[in-house]
Order: structure tokens, then C-alpha cells, then sequence
């Protein structure tokens, strides 16, 4: 049998957890280590998913001859940091959405993966489910005509805490960062770059926007509309419209398990799009993938795409003057 691909999980987070069960329920993979600035939660984590080790630093982790790619869940504003200190050491990377803070920050940190020959992914988990490939190909087959208008939200009541990821700057709090780059990521696999941004947003005390809103013009006559928030909930749905019909994804839309396409004078269509175990296994397969390939990047989720996603997210966080420490 070929030897499993080894895994190291940087930052022992909520969202490292069900990265961690998608593991132990992925063929070809298999957890190695994890690494925590607090030992206690290293090895807490380390026994509840079965991980033979564990590091209370990330350089031990970075430097394990044993791991063959990290996978980094850090705070936002630190993703930078921990990948080129994994890359130096070289390893190859899948980091959690957004990859970075800014375009410039993932501009230099794609320039050091080229320049270390190093595979890096951002961890933007929905773009390969089942449901956002249903929807592509419902699209490429012609079957809502000429594409012409996106809308999707992504709202959420969080805790209001200064000090917390959600509010602190310094760590790269707002909703634009945090949930505002599904809807935007859905845009950009879809329209490509927009023409034009009209963004408004309303920030909290500190400076973290509590809720983020943009409408975005492409080429085409096409356009698109999002919402994001952290102090209230939303629909969380998606349409995509064309000439001939829409496509509808139901609540939670970017981890939806099955969506409908209307066509134009003719009855609703269902379609089921169920995921293997809770999502997160689409994106590790894509990176095993290219690692067993060779390759640098994803196809399907190329550095390129992600760095005109941070053009369009810096735009918007000028236009609303949002600012990270």
C-alpha cells in the first residue's frame, strides 16, 4: 500500500478540530503531530484524535522530518508569520482561509513558496464540495443560460469581545475576513474580476467591521451583491441567475448538501450534493492530490485566483476604512 501522507496541524483551534476528524476519516492521510504555544493543549488535542505526538512550540513542528505538510490554523493575522517559518523549513502548506491579511502579505508569501518549490493551498474548504461543483456544471452545460447576477450572505451572532479573533484587530477581526471571503470566493470562481466595487460597511469600537456590505460589477453585464456580519444572523443562501434560469443553494449555502436550478418556464429541479463526512476531506484530497502530482498549487484553487479575491477584498476594506494592527 502506498505510505500515507503525514499531517501536522499548526494552532489546535475549533476549526483544527473538525479538520482533525476529517483526517482519521480520509483515505491515504493520516494526523503525525500537533503543535500548540500551550503544551497542556497540544497534548490534550493530540489525545483525543489519536496523534502520536505533540510539540508546545512550532518551530519543533516545522523542523519534524516525520511531517509531510502542515496544515495552519492560527488567527488570521498570524498566518503570515507561522507559513514562511514552516516554509523556511520547508514544508508545503494548506492554511486556513484567508490565507493572509492583505494582497501584499499573500503576494510575498506566494512569492516564497515559488521561490522554495514548495506546494502552498489556501484552505478555502467550499470551493470543493460537491455542491459548488454541482453548481459549476449546471452553469457550464448552459443550463441557466448567460450568467448574470451572484448574490450570497454569510451572517452570523459571534461574541462581542474585544480581546476576541472577531474584534481584535491584531488578529484580523471583522466580518470581511471571516465569513465576507466565502461569498467573495463564490464570486470570483464564478465572475472572475470585477470592474467596479460599491462597499460600505459599520465598524464596532475597535475597528472590526460588524457587518460589511458589496456590490460588484464584471464584465458582461454582470453583477454580484454580498453581505457579512458578526452581530447577527442571516439567511446564509446563495443565487446564482442567468438568462434562462437560477440556481438556488439553500441555508448553510457554502456547506449545503444539495441546491435547485429553476429553469426559466419550466419546474424547480432538485439536485443532492451530500458530503462524505463534514466537508473538510474534499480539500485534503485536493492537496494529497497535488502533492502526489507534483505540483505547486491547485488548479482548482490557483494562487492567482486568490491574490485577484485579496485585490478585490483590499478595495473594499479602503472604501470602509478597515485597518489591521
Amino acid at each position: 500500500m502506498p505510505t500515507p501522507i503525514r499531517w501536522g496541524i499548526l494552532g489546535p483551534g475549533h476549526i483544527a478540530e473538525k479538520f482533525a476528524e476529517a483526517l482519521n476519516h480520509t483515505a491515504g492521510v493520516v494526523l503525525e503531530a500537533v503543535a500548540s504555544r500551550d503544551p497542556a493543549r497540544a497534548a490534550a488535542f493530540a489525545g483525543k484524535y489519536g496523534c502520536g505526538r505533540y510539540f508546545g512550540d512550532y518551530i519543533s513542528l516545522a523542523e519534524d522530518p516525520s511531517v509531510d505538510v502542515i496544515y495552519i490554523a492560527t488567527p488570521h493575522g498570524f498566518h503570515l508569520e507561522h507559513a514562511l517559518l514552516c516554509l523556511e523549513r520547508g514544508k508545503p502548506l494548506l492554511i486556513e482561509k484567508p490565507l493572509t491579511l492583505s494582497g501584499a502579505e499573500t503576494s510575498k508569501l506566494t512569492d516564497t513558496a515559488r521561490q522554495k518549490n514548495l506546494f502552498v493551498m489556501e484552505a478555502m474548504w467550499t470551493r470543493f464540495l460537491p455542491v459548488i461543483r454541482t453548481a459549476e456544471k449546471l452553469i457550464r452545460e448552459g443550463r441557466i443560460g448567460d450568467l448574470r447576477m451572484v448574490t450570497a450572505d454569510f451572517c452570523f451572532r459571534g461574541t462581542q469581545n474585544p480581546e476576541g479573533r472577531l474584534y481584535n484587530m491584531r488578529l484580523g477581526g471583522g466580518s470581511l475576513l471571516d465569513v465576507g471571503v466565502y461569498p467573495l470566493s463564490l464570486f470570483q470562481l464564478l465572475l472572475g474580476n470585477p470592474e467596479k466595487i460599491l462597499s460600505t460597511a459599520r465598524l464596532a469600537a475597535g475597528g472590526a467591521d460588524e457587518t460589511c456590505q458589496a456590490i460588484l460589477q464584471y464584465p458582461g453585464a454582470r453583477s454580484a451583491q454580498m453581505i457579512s456580519g458578526i452581530s447577527f444572523d442571516s439567511p446564509v443562501t446563495a443565487t446564482i441567475s442567468g438568462t434562462e434560469g437560477m440556481i438556488q443553494i439553500p441555508a448553510r449555502w457554502y456547506r449545503a448538501g444539495a441546491l435547485s436550478l429553476e429553469p426559466r418556464g419550466e419546474a424547480r429541479q432538485a439536485f443532492s450534493c451530500p458530503v462524505a463526512f463534514n466537508g473538510f476531506e474534499y480539500q485534503i484530497r485536493e492537496v494529497v492530490r497535488c502533492l502526489d502530482e507534483g505540483v505547486l498549487e491547485s488548479p482548482d484553487w490557483p494562487h492567482s485566483m486568490v491574490l485577484d479575491r485579496f485585490k478585490t477584498m483590499d478595495l473594499i476594506r479602503e472604501q470602509c476604512g478597515i485597518r489591521y494592527d
